[in-house]
Order: structure tokens, then C-alpha cells, then sequence
């Protein structure tokens, strides 16, 4: 077997804060062509968004540390660009199998452990978990697109100067991908034909 990797780590360009509105509890998104309604609710620490369609832009809850735990319900297609920016209480998140974009520095700055993305996701934005210092785990596919930051270079990855213990792909891994993450350990899918893990290193 020919040793693929170990270790991949890469820089990230610092993060420009820009200040953006507070949302409201309602609010309509545009999804081909007709109009998607996602609204949320934050009760006892939970925020819960749900409806059709994607998050909306302005739907963001950056600085808020009221938000303890984030559940992203089935129906919802995405999440926006810095939607739990610095959320420094947010630890738990729950991801529906509906959601197929996850937005530029979304996850940013909280102290989620685990994180498990859906296998529909084809694409994650720069930085989306970057700070996040107490990541243990994060499991997502194999195979999705990089959405990067304007005027930013090769080195964008989705963590940023965050490391995850352990990277776990649900689907057939392009190595490519596993380049946007920063880990010692990876755990490749048992179903890929091509790749194989042994001892966190990945083999062809």
C-alpha cells in the first residue's frame, strides 16, 4: 500500500468582521424562483430554525451568547456566511440531511466538539470552522466544493488554524478535499474503491 497522508494543515488569512443587522424571527428567502420561508426560535439556549428553502443572508446570530446548542431542522437547504459567528457558548450542533451549502466562517469562533455534516452537502465555505479550539470530530463527505473568500489564495480550508482529533468521510474521498482539512487522524469511508484508512493514514 503507498502512504497517502498523515498530516494536512494549512494556513488561513485573518477574517474580516463586518457588522451586520440583527435578523428577525421571520424571515423569506428566494428558492427557485418562488418564495421560501425559514423562521427560528431561541428557547432555554436552543436555536432551532426551520421552513424550506435556504437561510437567508441576513439571518445571522453573530456575538449572541444566548445560543447554546443550534439545530438546523429538514426543509432548510443551507447555511448563511457567518450565521453563528463567535457564538462562544454555541457547542452542539444538529445538521438536517436537507442542507447542501454551508456558509463562509459559519461555525466560526464557537466551541463545537462534534459535527456531522450531511452527505447531500456539496459545498462548505472558507473558515467555517476555523476557531473552533475544542473540535474533537467532524464527519462529511468526501467530495464537495470550496467556497472561498474574495481575493483569498490556494491555502483556504474550511478549519482555518482549527484541528480536528479525528476526520471522519461519510462518502468516497477526492484527495483534494481531504486538503481542506486539518487533522492527524482520518477515517476513510468503508464503501470508497479507491482509498482506505489504517492507524488515522490514508492508503490507495
Amino acid at each position: 500500500m503507498r502512504k497517502i497522508s498523515k498530516f494536512l494543515f494549512a494556513t488561513a488569512m485573518a477574517v474580516t468582521v463586518l457588522a451586520l443587522a440583527n435578523p428577525s424571527p421571520t424571515v423569506m428567502a428566494k428558492s427557485k424562483g418562488k418564495k421560501a420561508k425559514v423562521v427560528y426560535t431561541l428557547k432555554k439556549g436552543t436555536l432551532t430554525i426551520s421552513g424550506k428553502g435556504e437561510m437567508p443572508k441576513k439571518m445571522t446570530f453573530k456575538n449572541n451568547k444566548k445560543v447554546k446548542k443550534v439545530v438546523i431542522k429538514n426543509g432548510v437547504t443551507s447555511v448563511s456566511d457567518k450565521a453563528f459567528y463567535k457564538c462562544k457558548n454555541l457547542s452542539k450542533v444538529t445538521i438536517g440531511k436537507s442542507v447542501k451549502k454551508i456558509g463562509i466562517d459559519s461555525f466560526n469562533g464557537t466551541k463545537i466538539k462534534k459535527v456531522t455534516i450531511p452527505k447531500k452537502v456539496k459545498e462548505i465555505g472558507q473558515d467555517a470552522f476555523e476557531n473552533c479550539k475544542q473540535l474533537e470530530n467532524i464527519t462529511l463527505p468526501g467530495k464537495y466544493t470550496l467556497k472561498k473568500k474574495k481575493g483569498d489564495d490556494a491555502y483556504a480550508t474550511i478549519m482555518g488554524n482549527s484541528m480536528a482529533d479525528t476526520v471522519t468521510f461519510s462518502t468516497s474521498i477526492d484527495l483534494k478535499t481531504v486538503t481542506y482539512v486539518n487533522s492527524n487522524v482520518f477515517d476513510v469511508s468503508a464503501n470508497d474503491k479507491n482509498y482506505t484508512s489504517k492507524s488515522g493514514m490514508i492508503y490507495t
